[in-house]
C-alpha cells in the first residue's frame, strides 16, 4: 500500500489545458492573465486591490519594506509566537524588532488581551497570523485605548485562510491588509504564489512599484523608489483562475473531510481535535486536521509506521535560537508546541483510506489498557 499523504494536489486535464493554452499564446512572465487573476481574486475576497506576487512570504516582505520606508521612527512587530517562519524572518531581515505574543488557552491563537497590552508609540505593526482559517479578533483590538493611540498597521497573514471568515468578513481583509499564499499545501495552489489585498489605493500603487524593482513598467526611464523584482508568471496565473472558480467545491469538501474525522475520532480518547465543525456557520474553512495529543510523538511514529504520514505542526517562535525577541511568558504555547500536530487533510482525500488511521489508533489504545 503506498504511504497516505499528509497533502496532496489533485492536477486534472483541465489544469493542464490551461497551462498548455498560456504556453500557445506566449502568456509566460506576469501579463494579462496575471491581470485576470488579481482581479478574481478582489471579487472574490469584495477588496478594491489585490497584488499578486511569488509567495506569502514576499507579500509580507513587501509591506514591511513599505512600511519600513514610510515609519522610519518605528521599528517594533507585534506577532504571535506561534506562527510560520516567514513574518519573522521577513520583520528580522530588515532589522525590526520582534515582541512575541503568547496565544489563547484553547486555541494557537494570538490572545488579543497581549497584542493590546504589548502596542507602543514604537510598534510599526501587528501581524496577525491566522491561522487554519481562525482569526485574531480585530475589531476588538481596535476599540483599544493603545491602538487608537498609537494606530500601528495591521497586517493580517491569512495565509492559510483563504475563503474563511470571521464575523461574516473574509479573513485578510478586516486590517489595512491581508497576505495570501497559494503555495502546496493551501485550499488553491500554484505550486509557489501569493498575494496582497487592501483597500488602500495608495499602498496598492506603492507595493506595485516595490515589487517591480521600483519602476512602472521594463520601459521606463525613472527610478521611481527601491524596489526588487516580485513578479508572477502567467502560467501560475492560469492555473489559479480555474481554482478559484470551483473553490466552492473544495470548501465543501474540507469540510465534509473534517465531520468524517470528528465522527470518528470521538472514541479515540488519546487525541483531540481542537475545534470544532459546529464553526462552520461562522464561515470557517478547516484547511488542516489539526489535533492535541500528550502522546503525539508515539503517535506520529505509529501512524507513519503504517504508511500515513502524520506531521508535528512547526515550533513556536521563541525557541528560535536566532531570532532576537521580546516577549515572555508563553504558557499556552507550550501546550501546543509539545501536543499539537497534522492528519492527513486536503480536499482529495480518500476518506476510505483514511479509516485505516483509525483502526490505529483504536488498537493502539486497546493495547494501553
Amino acid at each position: 500500500m503506498r504511504m497516505i499523504p499528509w497533502w496532496k494536489i489533485k492536477i486534472n486535464q483541465e489544469n493542464l489545458k490551461q497551462i498548455n493554452n498560456s504556453f500557445k499564446s506566449k502568456h509566460f512572465s506576469e501579463g494579462r492573465v496575471t491581470k485576470n487573476l488579481e482581479l478574481k481574486i478582489k471579487n472574490y475576497l469584495k477588496v478594491k486591490y489585490s497584488i499578486v506576487t511569488t509567495s506569502g512570504t514576499s507579500a509580507i516582505f513587501l509591506i514591511l519594506i513599505y512600511l519600513c520606508q514610510k515609519y522610519k521612527k518605528k521599528n517594533e512587530i507585534i506577532i504571535s509566537n506561534r506562527s510560520w517562519i516567514s513574518p519573522a524572518h521577513s520583520s528580522h531581515i530588515l532589522g525590526l524588532k520582534l515582541f512575541l505574543v503568547d496565544v489563547k488557552k484553547n486555541f494557537p491563537i494570538a490572545n488579543e488581551e497581549k497584542i493590546i497590552q504589548s502596542i507602543n508609540k514604537n510598534t510599526l505593526a501587528i501581524i496577525c497570523v491566522q491561522l487554519n482559517g481562525r482569526s485574531v479578533d480585530i475589531d476588538f483590538i481596535k476599540k483599544s485605548k493603545n491602538y487608537k493611540m498609537y494606530k500601528p498597521f495591521i497586517l493580517e497573514d491569512a495565509a492559510q485562510s483563504f475563503s474563511s471568515k470571521h464575523n461574516k468578513k473574509y479573513i485578510g481583509t478586516i486590517g489595512n491588509a491581508g497576505i495570501l499564499s497559494f503555495s502546496m499545501g493551501k485550499i488553491v495552489s500554484s505550486g509557489q504564489g501569493g498575494a496582497v489585498i487592501t483597500n488602500n489605493k495608495n499602498l496598492d500603487r506603492k507595493l506595485r512599484l516595490i515589487k517591480n524593482n521600483g519602476i512602472v513598467n521594463r520601459y521606463t526611464d525613472t527610478w521611481n523608489t527601491f524596489g526588487l523584482n516580485f513578479k508572477f508568471t502567467d502560467i501560475q496565473a492560469s492555473l489559479l483562475i480555474k481554482q478559484i472558480n470551483k473553490i466552492h467545491i473544495n470548501i465543501k469538501k474540507l469540510r465534509s473531510l473534517y465531520k468524517f474525522y470528528e465522527k470518528n475520532l470521538k472514541e479515540i480518547k488519546s487525541l483531540s481535535l481542537i475545534y470544532s465543525s459546529k464553526d462552520f456557520k461562522n464561515g470557517w474553512v478547516p484547511l488542516y486536521v489539526e489535533c492535541l495529543s500528550n502522546k503525539r510523538n508515539k503517535i506520529i511514529k505509529l501512524l507513519n509506521k503504517n504508511k500515513i504520514q502524520a506531521r508535528k505542526i512547526y515550533p513556536s517562535l521563541n525557541t528560535t535560537k536566532y531570532l532576537i525577541t521580546k516577549g515572555k511568558k508563553f504558557e499556552a504555547s507550550k501546550k501546543f508546541n509539545k501536543s499539537l500536530f497534522y492528519l492527513p487533510s486536503c480536499p482529495d482525500q480518500d476518506k476510505q483510506k483514511l479509516n485505516k488511521i483509525f483502526k490505529i489508533l483504536k488498537n493502539y489504545e486497546n493495547k494501553r489498557r
